[in-house]
């Protein structure tokens, strides 16, 4: 794998695709290239191994007092556990670094390392067998995933009797339906293009779409259907001046800028269960025609914004913009029973009846939006497990992450805690956690104890980084004399009020002014104050709170 690169601006409308690979050119060096990460696999231990294991386990319980039968089902379940990483193999590199330098004519032409991405997500999709014994696609688990290429994800999931037959009987299969979706956003500098975009809103409402309400939920497959809905009755016109533009390009330029005005995204686990099968759907869609990039998250669902009622406006995307993409990344776990069906190491079925000499490991694993904070807006984080025993004794262990930790060992944090008199299992597993958090420039913030019983603490930022977009019509601020107007942001970060500030001044684009702050994942709202300075040197302000991320600036 190449080495890591820091600092990169790619130009995200001129990428290449050559030997698979989808390579971007530095926007301050045209021969330096940087490629985005095809391929997804299990990691490997030291011999070579995968790291897997699928252990099914049974609990013998005592039968109801009024169960004649003497063979009865036993109590149990599964616990399935991987760590997979995505990364892109050196001859792979080698070969279209090869490929690039030949279809550019260029031999000075260098594939300097991977992309590096602003945040990842992952998605488990499985197949189980409903009611009517058909096949069904389900959305298992969801979640963060590592920012770098080559690192590695740990993923560990518990699961009934019932499907984890299910699930043993699919890795049996020359393909088990078992599926992980990487979806990866990252940045680079736009094209400019000599187009301009006209919003009519009162056509806008009047789309079948729209109508639907703002409780309904949109998935990715969802939001292209709807522009182009839109597009064709003229409630948005896209007007083109030459003919040398990248349409695609600038389509999804175009669409970005819509979902950004239009949407609000919502995790997957804010979502109702029904809207998941959509996200499912969505997923399965964007894998049989995705094009290497897309302005759309596959992960999670779209929530509509309240739209303005009436009147136009009007974007133009005449300049260079900095803009995000997502990237897909599918893999299947392979056939692995073939392989290691017979080793105990890795499937096993085990009986819980004898605890005195279990032990619980608890891993911790850091979510790749915490990775990239680390050591920035983070100086470190204290994980403290309490396990309080069923004869009273308590046990407590910590580990502390640091970036010298993920620097030594990505996934070695784990604590462990004994049996001491414990006779309920099920209870034995559950234990308590806390996480103490320290930021950079003194700031500290510790969680309240939290119950769990996952063999492993998901470790994420607490808090969100959140970008508010300023809006306007830059003739009808000229027009109401307005010489300059100040925009002021005042948001919570954990004890401490932040205050952030943008100026608009005549000649500048609104649409291209953005504010990013950073709130707690708890606390969505923001204050604002807007000053407009008159040419007459009057003062007019306006005040308010909001979580939309939308800020209309020519709306006295």
């Amino acid at each position: 794998m190449s080495g890591m690169v820091s600092g990169q601006q790619v130009m995200i409308d001129r990428g290449v695709r050559v030997e698979g690979l989808w390579c971007f050119p530095d926007a301050s060096d045209s021969l330096s290239y940087y490629y985005l990460p095809n391929e997804a696999s299990l990691a490997l231990d030291k011999q070579g191994d995968p790291e897997f294991s699928f252990i099914r386990y049974v609990i013998t319980q005592a039968s109801a007092a009024n169960d004649a039968n003497s063979i009865q089902q036993a109590g149990g379940g599964a616990i399935l556990h991987f760590l997979i990483r995505y990364e892109t193999s050196d001859e792979t590199v080698t070969k279209a670094e090869k490929a690039l330098k030949e279809k550019l004519q260029n031999d000075k032409v260098k594939l300097k390392g991977p992309v590096i991405f602003k945040q990842g997500k992952y998605n488990l999709i499985s197949s189980i067998l409903n009611k009517d014994g058909k096949k069904q696609n389900m959305l298992m688990a969801s979640g963060n995933a590592p920012v770098l290429e080559g690192s590695r994800i740990a993923l560990s999931f518990e699961m009934k009797p019932e499907t984890s037959k299910l699930l043993l009987e699919s890795f049996k299969m020359a393909t088990p339906d078992i599926s992980i979706v990487f979806d990866l956003e990252f940045s680079g500098l736009s094209d400019a293009f000599n187009a301009e975009m006209e919003i009519n809103w009162s056509q806008v409402q009047k789309s079948q779409h729209i109508k639907a309400g703002l409780n309904v939920y949109y998935v990715s497959a969802d939001l292209d259907m709807l522009y182009n809905d839109l597009r064709k009755n003229n409630a948005i016109k896209l007007t083109v001046i030459g003919d040398d533009a990248n349409m695609q390009a600038l389509i999804n330029r175009v669409y970005e800028k819509l979902t950004d005005i239009f949407f609000t995204q919502v995790e997957p686990e804010k979502v109702p269960p029904t809207v998941k099968n959509d996200i499912v759907d969505g997923v399965k869609s964007m894998i049989k025609n995705f094009a290497g990039k897309s302005p759309y998250s596959i992960s999670g669902a779209y929530k509509l914004n309240e739209l303005k009622s009436s009147g136009y406006s009007t974007l133009s995307f005449n300049s260079n913009a900095v803009v995000d993409r997502h990237h897909m990344i599918t893999f299947n776990i392979g056939d692995l029973y073939k392989k290691y069906g017979n080793d105990k190491h890795f499937f096993k079925t085990v009986n819980m009846d004898d605890p005195d000499f279990q032990q619980r490991t608890v891993q911790v694993a850091i979510d790749g939006t915490l990775q990239n904070e680390l050591g920035k807006m983070i100086n470190n984080v204290t994980v403290t497990l309490k396990k309080v025993h069923e004869n009273g004794v308590k046990t407590l262990r910590e580990v502390v992450v640091t970036p010298e930790t993920l620097k030594n060992s990505l996934f070695s944090l784990k604590m462990v805690y004994g049996s001491e008199d414990d006779k309920d299992r099920l209870k034995w597993l559950t234990y308590q956690y806390r996480t103490s958090w320290k930021f950079s420039g003194g700031g500290e913030y510790t969680t309240d104890w939290l119950t769990e019983s996952s063999s492993m603490i998901n470790l994420f930022a607490p808090f969100k980084r959140t970008e508010v977009q300023l809006f306007g019509d830059t003739e009808k601020l000229k027009s109401e004399g307005v010489r300059v107007a100040i925009v002021q942001i005042t948001y919570p970060f954990f004890g401490e009020t932040r205050t952030k500030r943008l100026t608009w001044k005549p000649g500048d684009n609104p649409d291209d002014k953005t504010i990013e702050i950073t709130l707690p994942l708890k606390d969505e709202n923001y204050g604002y104050k807007i000053t407009w300075v008159m040419q007459d040197g009057s003062r007019k302000q306006k005040e308010g709170s909001d979580n939309t991320g939308i800020i209309f600036i020519d709306e006295f």
